[in-house]
């Protein structure tokens, strides 16, 4: 989903709260192998990998990113700020 695509969550008691502010800020993280890696290590899909494939899965992505993007993994993503305020 495209950051200018997002809106405001509905899932709140407009009874008891207004939405005063709702903004989105895009950003870009470059990380390195190792914390791209480790990142992938804490994904419950990747845990639950039989070990060896595992690591046959993180040394060969290992390869991709030395080889194919200098070392360096971009990562793009996006925070939300999203203000309410009593009624």
């Amino acid at each position: 989903m495209k950051i200018s695509e997002l809106t405001p969550p509905d899932g709140y008691d407009k009874d008891l709260y207004e939405l005063v502010h709702f903004e989105c800020f895009p950003t870009k993280i470059k990380m390195t192998k190792e914390q791209t890696i480790g990142l992938l290590g804490t994904i419950s899909k990747v845990i639950a990998m039989d070990e060896e494939k595992r690591e046959m899965f993180f040394e060969d992505l290992g390869k991709i990113i030395d080889e194919k993007l200098g070392g360096v993994v971009e990562r793009r993503m996006g925070n939300i700020w999203i203000v309410y305020k009593a009624k």
